[in-house]
């Protein structure tokens, strides 16, 4: 049927239903967007030198809820090591989405997302399939990240340790028993973590 074969109910019911579809494909490309701008950021936070652990796990919940649906009404809230890091008005009985926190077989945090229960009335799915993968994928970088600066950390403390030994005297007695000072110099390798004792 030619388009001027058709009735005028006809045409006027075809173009609302393209002004639906294309309003619901907007909808769509603005909620990528905005996960797309949510992982932009994740990237820039965990690639800057100079944010500690805790600063970007802060920055990563500020930015969490305008990645969601409904921003405006959204709270977010990460948990790691009995701390909290949480948006202001951030509420556990609300409508949640969450993801653990893992390294290997251990639980060592949350990630939780949640909405007022008043937006149980809304017609709509509250989370959308997308947002939860959004969810899942932010966990997992996560996880990695803080596993990666939990081994920096303890090498540095590691390494800290060993220098305070360098040099180190220590008292020790002769075969006629009288007292002397005995040298050690521990060399730390960084290559492979091993040390080289030198006594003198």
């Amino acid at each position: 049927m030619s388009y001027f074969d058709k009735s005028k109910e006809q045409v006027i019911n075809e173009l609302l239903d393209s002004k639906n579809k294309i309003a619901f494909l907007k909808h769509q490309l603005t909620e990528r967007i905005k996960e797309l701008n949510c992982h932009n950021y994740v990237s820039e936070f965990t690639s800057n030198p100079s944010l500690s652990l805790c600063e970007v796990i802060e920055k990563i919940t500020n930015i969490l809820p305008p990645s969601f649906q409904f921003p405006e009404i959204a709270e977010a809230c990460i948990w790691y090591n009995d701390r909290e890091f949480k948006s202001s008005n951030f509420n556990r009985n609300g409508v949640l989405i969450s993801q653990n926190l893992q390294i290997g077989n251990k639980i060592i945090g949350k990630i939780e997302v949640s909405y007022p229960k008043e937006i149980e009335n809304k017609k709509i799915p509250v989370f959308l399939h997308e947002e939860s993968n959004l969810l899942k994928a932010l966990a997992v970088r996560l996880s990695n990240f803080i596993s990666k600066k939990e081994n920096e950390n303890a090498l540095q403390k590691s390494e800290n340790i060993y220098k305070n030994l360098v040099n180190t005297h220590f008292l020790s007695k002769n075969k006629n028993g009288s007292l002397s000072i005995l040298k050690i110099n521990l060399q730390l390798h960084k290559k492979n973590h091993s040390l080289r004792v030198i006594f003198f």
